[in-house]
């Protein structure tokens, strides 16, 4: 961050940055060291054109024409979920998308002409994985897809490498027999009665579970027959956690044999 310098950071985990103790005009933070690592920033920066944001409005506003080098915070602690993000357009702190922030990086980027390297993740895939929270991950996976999406159009192919992937697996599957058209997110055993290959079973489980995590043992508590009775939310609610083989406080990574 200091040695090598780049034009633009945007993320989350501002307190990362900050003194435990301390009066940072910054917020409270968490390290242990006392150093203020965004005072430092501003302090390297001060010859420049250099903006420090913290919200999606600020970070809209720069102009790229008059920016050398940009740090966004946009949260204390870890980004949100997308589909748990504020999206309010009249909400001046809200959080900028993923797709949001890949524009303005690449704008800003273009202005020094003589190529350059963007790394973006869509991190909350993992956690929404690692929570048992399919639903969350797959809607990353989609905000994940949309940075990829403007980045491509932003810059065309002919002179620009793309290289887009994943560095660990994690462990949910796909079973059961559902029928055609039935969502992702739904049952794909006997709470579908009509055409079950298990009729005399009657035990509904989900299309989509994982191998161990917080869903371990957690929804089949009640009458297997009545799926209304054993989720507290229904399986396309957001914050749903899917059924998992082991119970375990967090979804590990795996591989596939």
């Amino acid at each position: 961050m200091f040695r090598c310098s780049p034009q633009v950071i945007f993320g989350g985990r501002r307190r990362m940055f900050l003194p435990k103790a301390g009066s940072s005009p910054h917020g409270n933070g968490s390290r242990q060291d006392g150093v203020d690592l965004i005072d430092r920033w501003i302090t390297q920066k001060a010859q420049t054109k250099f903006f420090y944001v913290t919200n999606f409005t600020d970070m809209n506003q720069l102009e790229p024409a008059n920016t050398d080098y940009v740090f966004g915070l946009f949260n204390n602690d870890h980004m949100n979920y997308e589909l748990e993000r504020n999206k309010t357009t009249n909400n001046a702190n809200r959080e900028p998308s993923l797709k949001e922030m890949t524009e303005k990086a690449i704008d800003i980027l273009l202005r020094h002409g003589d190529g350059f390297f963007l790394a973006f993740e869509g991190g909350k895939i993992d956690h929404g994985h690692h929570a048992g929270k399919a639903k969350l991950a797959m809607y990353d996976v989609l905000a994940f897809d949309e940075a990829i999406e403007v980045a491509v159009n932003k810059l065309g192919t002919e002179e620009t490498l793309f290289v887009v992937t994943a560095d660990h697996s994690h462990s949910p599957s796909m079973g059961g027999y559902a029928k055609r058209g039935n969502s992702i997110l739904g049952f794909g055993g006997a709470a579908n009665t009509t055409g079950t290959v298990f009729p005399n079973e009657n035990v509904p489980y989900l299309t989509l579970a994982y191998a161990n995590g917080p869903g371990g043992g957690l929804w089949f508590t009640g009458n297997y027959t009545d799926p209304a009775s054993i989720l507290p939310i229904g399986p396309e609610d957001d914050g749903f956690i899917q059924d998992a083989g082991i119970p375990l406080s967090s979804e590990t990574l795996c591989s596939l044999l």
